[in-house]
């Protein structure tokens, strides 16, 4: 993983002193719209081209009104071919150089007495959390603060050449936590930087738990000076935080989910009565903390309905995260190969399986939102997590399953048409846009348009 990091930042200086020139030099009519993008959030499309879940949509509705220069990583991975929307320069040119050096970086004195007031102060705040405390504290001994500083001020060196050649009048991320360097140089510059949120985040989540008392020192800080959320739920809780103002949220949903809605008419096509021979669908969205306890909970689920012969199949869609685990599941496939199916993380979308499927399960993914969006009964499973997604269960939009059984029992449910299971249903339709803004391109482009219009009235 190194070495094509290491390849990625030598192609990245590449680009940056030769391939940009022509996008440096030319004279800019239209404003610069600078977005910093992963390759994990592209997914191949109907034409066989990688489009990315955040950009490409505003980039191809957009054009006609800005420009969008865009920064793309691979964290190590393969980098990604024919994609939709154009790549200008590999993130790895931002902070390759700097996460290897951080690791001999040695803090001269003056540096290093910041740092203990720093961590002094830290751990005094989180005297009454000492199992957090004591995590901290080890973390803080053996370097950790010292590292990040030196991380960060590499990073925003090369922030600041590239900002300062491409002007951009608008900086886009879609997870601020990794680009605190860039938005620092950014707002050095008075550049806006606004954050598209990429997944399940409240103000119990670190980079936005921000307490009230610290607006007063927002602008010192190196956050998104706004935020898109996928719809007014989100926004609501980071402005019940007090940090964040209504001026600095826009519910104005998620791009992608919004065409393939479009496409799908938003409709699970399996929401119907069935005979009761047919095979109930079961999709399962994997996550890296809950698979020790995932697998044999549904491990138990399929010898049950193999045993009792039970007519269901259960898709396992493993989370990009876990494409080295992909085996622990094949384990199950291999087991019960007559009702359990593994999509790798590169191949059936995710869409595209819970339109496909009866019931969509997880413990506390994003993607729990996203299948009551399309139409797809949810199901959350009664693990550690789950507290995360509390509203789905206090407003009744999901089902909780502790244990196999239980959810046997839903799949019974479901085959019989019950009460129940209609229930469900129509819960389901109910809240399918509550938690993400229909008309997301169009609000994107729009919010984006009238951020750049202010933007030039104050040159």
């Amino acid at each position: 993983m190194i070495l094509r990091k290491a390849k990625e930042f030598a192609l990245g200086c590449f680009e940056w002193h030769f391939c940009l020139k022509s996008f440096k030099n030319q004279k800019k009519e239209r404003p610069v719209i600078m977005a910093f993008a992963h390759s994990g959030d592209r997914y191949k499309s109907e034409d066989g081209r990688y489009k990315h879940s955040f950009y490409d949509n505003i980039y191809e509705s957009g054009t006609k009104t800005f420009d969008m220069f865009i920064v793309e990583k691979t964290n190590g991975k393969k980098r990604l071919k024919n994609t939709v929307g154009p790549r200008h320069l590999r993130g790895e040119y931002f902070d390759f150089s700097g996460s290897i050096g951080a690791r001999f970086f040695k803090p001269n004195p003056q540096i290093q007495d910041k740092i203990v007031q720093l961590s002094e102060i830290i751990i005094s705040l989180l005297g009454g959390y000492p199992d957090i405390q004591s995590v901290v504290t080890d973390e803080l001994a053996s370097g950790l603060a010292a590292q990040r500083l030196y991380y960060f001020n590499q990073m925003k060196k090369r922030a600041d050449a590239v900002i300062e050649k491409i002007r951009p009048s608008v900086i886009l991320v879609t997870d601020s936590p990794s680009y605190y360097a860039v938005i620092a140089a950014a707002k050095e510059k008075n550049i806006p930087a606004i954050e598209i949120q990429h997944g399940d985040f409240s103000p119990i989540y670190p980079p936005f738990c921000w307490p009230a008392w610290a607006k007063d020192i927002k602008n010192r800080l190196p956050i998104p000076d706004k935020i898109i959320t996928f719809g007014k739920y989100w926004g609501d809780k980071l402005v019940e935080g007090g940090f964040w103002t209504p001026d600095e949220v826009a519910p104005l949903g998620k791009a992608r989910l919004d065409e393939f809605r479009r496409k799908n008419h938003g409709n699970n096509s399996n929401a119907r009565k069935r005979n009761k021979s047919d095979s109930i669908k079961l999709l399962f969205t994997t996550q890296d903390t809950t698979r020790e306890k995932t697998i044999p909970f549904f491990e138990k689920v399929l010898q049950i309905a193999s045993t009792k012969s039970i007519p269901l199949i259960l898709y396992i869609k493993v989370h990009q995260f876990e494409e080295n685990y992909v085996h622990l599941y094949k384990v199950l496939q291999n087991k019960y190969p007559d009702k359990c199916i593994v999509c790798h993380p590169n191949k059936k979308l995710l869409y595209d399986l819970m339109l496909e499927t009866d019931i969509h399960l997880s413990v506390y993914s994003t993607s729990l939102y996203e299948s009551i969006a399309i139409g797809t009964p949810t199901g959350v499973l009664d693990f550690d997590g789950r507290e995360g997604i509390v509203v789905l269960l206090r407003n009744n939009n999901v089902r909780l399953f502790a244990y196999p059984e239980d959810l046997i029992q839903g799949v019974r449910e479901a085959m019989d048409w019950s009460d129940w299971w209609q229930e469900w249903i129509k819960s389901t339709k109910k809240a399918k846009d509550y938690f993400f803004t229909s008309g997301a391109i169009e609000s994107h482009v729009n919010y984006l348009n009238n951020i750049l219009l202010s933007e030039s009235r104050l040159l």
